[in-house]
């Protein structure tokens, strides 16, 4: 385990400690990415964009309904977020991560839980946001500006569009 684990979970001990980190991250995640506090956050692994955005909840893969990058749900006013995922994956190259990796079914216990908790408990299956934060065997100090300006890209898209909310009430021509 690394350091900064060590230090997170000890941390995360504490009651008090744990509420606060859990009250901002809830808030810091729903602000940046629209998060939906399910518990079992895969934002590292799905390019920083939140899969249970989807009505279906389709956390490997789009459902197949989607028709010109539209939601089937929401036809023509909402964008498939599963095109969102590839194009940000796209844009921060890690296609071919989305293409390796299986998100394990969402357990529906630790929804409206803390994930960083739920990490650093064990609680979740497989690779940990340390892990996954970063390409692999990319240099950290190309890796983090990287990282960083794509959440900060797609916070921008999001609030200020184009984005999730792009097409709403206006498909293209």
């Amino acid at each position: 385990m690394r350091t900064i684990e060590r230090v997170m979970k000890r941390a995360f001990q504490n009651p008090v400690i744990s509420r606060v980190g859990f009250i901002g991250e809830r808030k810091m995640k729903e602000w940046l990415f629209d998060c939906q506090s399910c518990g079992n956050c895969v934002l590292s692994h799905m390019a920083f964009v939140c899969p249970m955005r989807c009505p279906k909840q389709q956390r490997n893969g789009p459902c197949g309904g989607a028709e010109n990058g539209f939601c089937e749900v929401y036809p023509g006013k909402r964008r498939c977020v599963w095109d969102e995922i590839w194009e940000s994956a796209n844009e921060i190259h890690r296609v071919g991560e989305l293409r390796e990796d299986y998100e394990p079914p969402l357990d529906w216990r630790l929804f409206g839980t803390s994930a960083w908790d739920n990490m650093l408990e064990g609680r979740l299956h497989g690779a940990s946001v340390f892990e996954t934060m970063f390409k692999k065997g990319e240099p950290i100090l190309v890796e983090l500006p990287r990282v960083t300006l794509q959440m900060l890209r797609l916070w921008v898209r999001r609030v200020f569009g184009p984005g999730w909310r792009r097409y709403e009430g206006h498909p293209p021509q």
